[in-house]
């Protein structure tokens, strides 16, 4: 009589199959993840283009001489001096008379790291345009001249660095530390789509890479450029009763 059970070398050639299976499944998974990712990726490069197009359709002599107006401000021609003139600032700040920092306000920060920063993110934005290489828009829809690679923006990211310099050596609150930075960065980068020397995404890449300096920046302990406490109010006579008071 035939035995029912199957023969032994089969059992092997079919655990042995399923070993293959199983080790496969990891490269086709990561398969369909590359493919998704580069699928993801073509989409949002065509709706970047399409956007651009949509902006260059409505352009009008009026857009165009005021993008050209507004433009200007993220020009390295124009920010730099900015953020000098923050630096000399925040230089007539520390020089002045000093003040006591009230809870809840921000010192403004000192020449050398704001002229360091603005800098420093300068050079790493020109290495990461370097290292993307992403092509600008056709000449047919540049209304502005333009040179280098596209992505990030160079004027919307100086805007922000120039803007963040200004509001730092004015030790403004918190919120405007943020605000104004990036209302300056978008408002130049618009424009600089509008004159069809950046996509869309070259400005938001600019935009977060100025903030993100900025954040950095933040981070970083620096030393205090004045005599009193960075928070609440100390008075002499506070520390006269003090020293007064027996131990």
């Amino acid at each position: 009589m035939t035995s029912l059970r199957p023969r032994r070398s089969v059992v092997a050639s079919t655990a042995i199959d399923r070993d293959r299976d199983l080790r496969r499944r990891p490269g086709v998974a990561r398969g369909m993840l590359g493919a998704g990712l580069v699928g993801a990726a073509a989409c949002l490069v065509r709706a970047d283009r399409a956007l651009a197009a949509g902006v260059w359709r409505r352009r009008s002599p009026a857009m165009v001489a005021a993008a050209r107006v507004v433009g200007a401000l993220g020009d390295p021609k124009l920010a730099y001096p900015l953020a000098a003139v923050a630096a000399a600032a925040a230089v007539a700040g520390v020089t002045a008379r000093p003040r006591v920092v009230r809870a809840g306000e921000q010192a403004g920060d000192g020449p050398l790291r704001l002229v360091a920063v603005v800098c420093a993110s300068g050079a790493v934005r020109r290495l990461c345009c370097e290292l993307v290489r992403r092509p600008r828009p056709p000449q047919c829809a540049r209304l502005a001249p333009a040179e280098g690679y596209s992505l990030p923006s160079k004027h919307t990211a100086l805007a922000v660095l120039a803007a963040g310099a200004i509001v730092r050596a004015a030790g403004l609150p918190a919120p405007a530390r943020w605000t104004v930075p990036a209302a300056a960065g978008v408002t130049v980068g618009l424009c600089r789509v509008a004159l069809g020397v950046h996509w869309p995404a070259d400005v938001i890449a600019g935009l977060g890479f100025g903030l993100g300096c900025w954040w950095v920046a933040d981070r970083i302990p620096s030393r205090p450029t004045g005599p009193h406490p960075p928070t609440g109010l100390l008075r002499v006579s506070d520390v006269r009763r003090s020293r007064a008071a027996p131990c």
